[in-house]
């Protein structure tokens, strides 16, 4: 085939060094993009040099005119030309300062490269000197000027013409600015902002005491007030922030920032573990909403990755995922009511006393914190790793099985009735019983969501009894749509559940403890249920409020007995590429605590020779993608989910059949019972499929919908 466009080679001539301008217009194309990539630089130079009030001019989106002002330190009479030098700086001096590097600017290029693109005049005063001194045009002369630095750029791109036809509007390009200052004024909420465009104010921020405001002032307006804090320490590393709830992720990606040192970042990595903390809460495609700030020491993280320096890499990238993963998890865990008990704290308070309560825990490390120097992330979505969707799912008795353990095993689990320690794994699929116990009632002022029995106390005229789970042969073979019909709900068991107790006697008010959902009070339309507690009403939907805490159950059993494990009867081989390859002989051991027994079969081949009990019935082709979605994520991440990802897809639809049912009435004590399960599950906000289980509306929500006090 001939080629479309035939390459036309350059004539050929002499090496010759370029000169020193076009060396500068060069480089100024890797640092200089745009009107925001000049207000970026010139920015950070002036938070370098401590100053507290930084105010930016624009006009016509900054190609025309760009003036940023601070009151900094300043710059000294003898070093304003040598300011603009190229690799000219003050920031660092040898390689070891380098690897330690704090400050925001090291590399010595953003003057030299807006000067080599632009009109440029610095006027600067340190407090030392008498008076300002400014340079223009290469000559330094005396100016008027208060203790701080005036940088006023003209004709953006005007030297490269080029560059110029690639801007947008004078919208747009503001636009733009505003989003580089919004995340520095996140990372400094200590110093105050100022932005006005054509004469037009467009962004006022006063230096913040209360670094929770200065976040909730500049990200969407949904998440006041409903965000977890994140606060967590390891070996040097801590994590400080805030994660917006579930329930008002976005979708689209922006309304996230990360900031690294202080220094806002795009990495993957760090996107990807976030994403992989909230994987078991969001609905969808949902994006979550969070601002997160990693400290960690300068040595461990390189920041000297690109120009923009909007990348960095962590010299132990899988440890650092793991850290923030399991910190951001944590903090979205909490049972219902400890989100009863923060939410006056973070939404109706004064804001002093929610200073005090964003306040983190003591660090030895730096805090941003703790310091007022935070930061946040731009709307960006992170590259991920393909999505591993198998092709068919396996069936139903593979699902009541559960990792090898067999159906009476599994029936129980759905019910919630296996006590701990009652089983030990092997990686043969066989489990032993340690002990002969006889089947466990469910705990005293527990609900046995799964069986429909929901009363603490329920004599047999009125018990729905458990769940009538089929047997493999029966189930052999039917998908996870069938589920409902082999599965009957409680609803299929009665037609209405008559409460045990007089109408007299469970009407009494009982008093609860603070920072409860309340006693129930009603059920409207057979599927949401009324309490009340000191807040005002709140609003369940008791199939998803069980279905969840189903969901956690089965995972926490499923947790405590192992992966159970089937030998191959004819090995399954395939290639991978050569770096697959090296993950797969660096991490066997860890491959084979998730079940999975590889070995090498030839020239960059795998072999498998053993399976979870979960993947035994997965078509060959969805076996080997989902081997190399694995190695992949210990490649990019050092670790992985996979199979764990499987495990809980299996389990949430096993909860949603095995939970009640919409149109299932309940008494007054079944729904007191599920209310207060609900306090004490991790992640009951939410159902197995990101939907919220509950709504608070507060007397003054409801004040406001009757037009009481007006």
């Amino acid at each position: 085939m001939q080629n479309l466009m035939p390459r036309t080679l350059a004539p050929k001539r002499s090496i010759a060094e370029l000169p020193s301008q076009l060396i500068s217009q060069i480089a100024a194309g890797e640092v200089i993009e745009r009107p925001a990539s000049v207000v970026k630089e010139l920015v950070e130079n002036a938070i370098d040099a401590g100053a507290g009030e930084i105010d930016v001019k624009l006009d016509g989106g900054g190609l025309k005119r760009i003036v940023v002002t601070d009151n900094g330190s300043g710059i000294p009479k003898d070093e304003l030309a040598l300011a603009l030098r190229r690799h000219a700086t003050s920031k660092i001096r040898d390689l070891l300062e380098l690897e330690r590097v704090g400050s925001l600017g090291f590399r010595g290029e953003a003057l030299a490269s807006i000067d080599a693109v632009a009109e440029m005049s610095i006027r600067s005063r340190t407090p030392e000197a008498d008076s300002a001194w400014e340079i223009s045009d290469g000559e330094v002369h005396p100016a008027a000027g208060v203790v701080g630095t005036r940088v006023e750029v003209l004709d953006l791109f005007y030297k490269t013409p080029a560059r110029r036809k690639f801007m947008k509007s004078d919208a747009t390009e503001t636009a733009h600015v505003t989003e580089y200052l919004e995340r520095l004024a996140l990372a400094n909420p200590d110093i105050g902002f100022t932005l006005s465009a054509n004469g037009r104010n467009v962004l006022k921020l006063p230096a913040a005491t209360n670094v929770v405001d200065r976040i909730e002032a500049l990200m969407p307006r949904a998440f006041k007030g409903q965000h977890r804090e994140v606060a967590a320490e390891e070996d040097g590393m801590t994590i400080r922030g805030l994660a917006g709830i579930p329930a008002i992720a976005r979708s689209r990606a922006d309304g996230q920032y990360f900031f690294v040192n202080g220094r806002y970042v795009r990495d993957k990595t760090l996107m990807h573990a976030v994403k992989a903390a909230y994987q078991d809460v969001l609905h969808g495609q949902s994006q979550p909403v969070f601002c997160l700030y990693l400290t960690l020491d300068p040595t461990a993280v390189d920041v000297n990755v690109h120009p923009a320096k909007l990348e960095v890499r962590f010299r132990e990238s899988s440890r650092v995922h793991q850290f923030v993963m399991h910190a951001v998890k944590a903090a979205l865990a909490p049972p219902t009511a400890s989100l009863l008990n923060g939410e006056e704290t973070e939404a109706a308070l004064p804001a002093q006393k929610r200073q005090e309560a964003a306040r983190p825990v003591q660090s030895s490390a730096p805090s941003v914190f703790s310091s007022g120097s935070l930061g946040s992330t731009p709307a960006f979505t992170a590259p991920l790793r393909p999505v591993f969707k198998p092709e068919s799912c396996p069936d139903v008795s593979t699902a009541m099985r559960l990792f090898g353990a067999d159906v009476d095993t599994a029936r129980a689990a759905a019910q919630g009735r296996v006590p701990e320690g009652r089983f030990s794994g092997r990686k043969d699929g066989n489990w032993l019983k340690s002990e002969k116990v006889p089947p466990a009632e469910p705990e005293s002022g527990r609900l046995d969501l799964q069986g429909g029995s929901f009363l603490k106390e329920t004599n047999e005229a009125t018990s729905l009894g458990p769940i009538d789970v089929p047997p493999p042969e029966t189930a052999e073979g039917m998908s996870f749509e069938e589920i409902a019909e082999a599965v009957p709900s409680a609803s299929d068991k009665t037609s209405a559940c008559v409460a045990a107790t007089p109408a007299s006697e469970a009407c009494k008010p009982a008093t609860l403890p603070p920072g409860t959902l309340g006693r129930a009070i009603a059920q409207i339309g057979g599927i949401y249920i009324l309490a009340e507690n000191e807040r005002g009403l709140v609003v369940v939907d008791m199939h998803a409020a069980a279905e969840r805490i189903t969901y956690e159950r089965l995972k926490r059993e499923m947790d405590a007995r192992g992966i159970a494990v089937q030998q191959v009867l004819i090995p399954q081989v395939f290639r991978v590429n050569p770096l697959l390859f090296s993950v797969f002989e660096e991490n066997r051991e860890l491959l084979s605590t998730l079940g999975l027994e590889l070995t090498g079969a030839g020239d960059c081949a795998v072999a498998v020779r053993a399976l979870p009990m979960l993947c035994k019935d997965m078509p060959s082709q969805t076996v080997e993608t989902m081997v190399k979605c694995l190695l992949e994520d210990l490649q990019n991440f050092g670790e992985t989910s996979v199979i764990e990802e499987l495990r809980n897809r299996l389990l949430a639809t096993v909860a949603c059949h095995g939970s009640v049912r919409a149109h299932r009435r309940l008494t007054l004590p079944e729904m007191d019972r599920l209310l207060r399960d609900m306090e004490e599950t991790e992640r009951a906000d939410q159902c197995n499929h990101g939907r919220p289980t509950w709504r608070q509306m507060t007397l003054t929500d409801l004040d406001k919908l009757f037009m009481r006090g007006k």
